[in-house]
């Protein structure tokens, strides 16, 4: 019963890649018992030690009950009468002469294995035919579950297993090590590798050394027949002239970079008295050349940006044609804000930054409200009026007649 216990107080044992190993003795070792922490860790080396100061003078029978897979929690389940899944083999351990359970050992099969090498040992495995002679590792190996057969049932059943076998082990030796373990734990982490991955791109960047557009989503294109998402462009030019600055993009059709009948977007932005608009967008799509331009107005002043949260769309004449931005920031840099690599947007201009908001406009005219209320309770409040004569116990009381009208 007090194994039992000290299982359940080894619990909290984080063993990422050990398993639990009870050990009972018929005849106590010689020599000074070793104290293990309850909720350290053995390696092979440590374990193979613990192993030899039990063997190294009488070298009796050691027999390993060996599981597919073991865990703490199948030493401490029960189930809803309490009954745990090793009954029986609660009671061998009792009557033994020593008992210790180690909450996890990394690959205590390795340091039998290693104890058969350098003590003289014999590993046999299990075959109905019981050794005779002291010095053999018996490795029984329990077992695989049968057709339908859960967790504790399987578990039961072994725990006959290992009743039977040890008492028929006990009428021929005197001295047995046993030891019930498993080769893997039942629960165990997988190590993952991590691997650095660049982020998924958020939104899309065209842009030049002059101009800079950026776009949350793929710029879409509709024709009568198709449509188009182009995110990645194939070729991104500058064309700068006089009174205007235009940003060329080439796509391919459905990721044909070799498709020389892609579709190219020519962004004109023309300059005038201090602001910048783009003012029309040439496409060339199946070699043909139309012109798109939209209702909105996407302009700003030199040294702020232009930004929409909604889509931008640009049509042309006919209508047969639409390019949509799904959310668009531009903006044109112009003499010293001229750049040759990334840059930030500068702030929007005015129209975009509008101050007065619905929220705002909704708690000014709630505050508004409260004051409201809160002035006419007051009002209310300094409005009461008091006697201005109270009673006075040495003076003639205070006599209200009342009579009938």
């Amino acid at each position: 019963m007090k194994v039992f216990l000290f299982i359940l107080l080894s619990l909290a044992t984080n063993a990422l890649c050990g398993v639990p190993v009870l050990v009972w003795e018929t005849s106590p070792s010689i020599g000074k018992a070793e104290i293990i922490p309850a909720l350290s860790q053995l390696d092979t080396d440590d374990f193979s030690n613990y192993l030899v100061k039990k063997v190294h003078v009488h070298k009796p029978l050691i027999v390993l009950f060996e599981e597919e897979t073991l865990s703490i929690e199948d030493f401490s389940w029960k189930d809803s009468q309490q009954r745990g899944s090793f009954p029986k083999l609660q009671n061998l351990t009792g009557m033994s002469s020593k008992v210790e359970f180690l909450s996890s050992v990394v690959n205590p099969l390795n340091a039998l294995k290693d104890l058969v090498a350098s003590h003289d040992y014999v590993w046999k495995k299990y075959d109905k035919d019981l050794p005779v002679k002291p010095n053999v590792v018996l490795e029984v190996k329990l077992d695989d579950p049968l057709p339908n057969e859960d967790r504790p049932d399987l578990l039961r059943r072994h725990d006959t297993d290992i009743a039977e076998i040890y008492s028929q082990l006990l009428a021929s030796h005197s001295r047995i090590v046993a030891l019930f373990t498993g080769k893997h734990s039942s629960w165990v982490e997988v190590d993952l590798n991590r691997v650095r991955r660049d982020a998924e791109p958020t939104s899309f960047v065209y842009e030049s050394k002059t101009i800079k557009m950026e776009t949350p989503k793929p710029v879409t294109l509709k024709t009568t027949t198709e449509t188009f998402n182009l995110d990645n462009p194939t070729e991104t030019k500058s064309d700068t002239r006089e009174s205007f600055l235009r940003l060329i993009l080439k796509f391919s059709k459905k990721g044909n970079e070799s498709d020389s009948t892609g579709i190219t977007l020519r962004n004109r932005f023309d300059e005038s008295n201090g602001r910048w608009t783009m003012s029309s967008i040439e496409i060339v799509i199946n070699g043909e050349t139309d012109t798109l331009v939209s209702s909105m107005d996407v302009s700003a002043r030199f040294g702020r940006s232009f930004k929409s949260t909604g889509k931008v769309i640009f049509k042309n004449k006919s209508g047969n044609l639409t390019l949509i931005f799904n959310g668009l920031q531009a903006e044109v840099y112009k003499g010293a804000a001229e750049k040759d690599g990334a840059k930030e947007f500068s702030l929007p201009d005015v129209p975009e930054a509008v101050f007065f908001t619905a929220p705002i406009w909704s708690g000014l005219l709630t505050s508004f409200l409260l004051i409201m209320i809160l002035t006419y309770g007051f009002l209310m409040l300094s409005d009461i009026k008091t006697m201005d004569r109270f009673d006075d116990p040495k003076g003639k009381t205070i006599q209200v007649n009342t009579g009938d009208n």
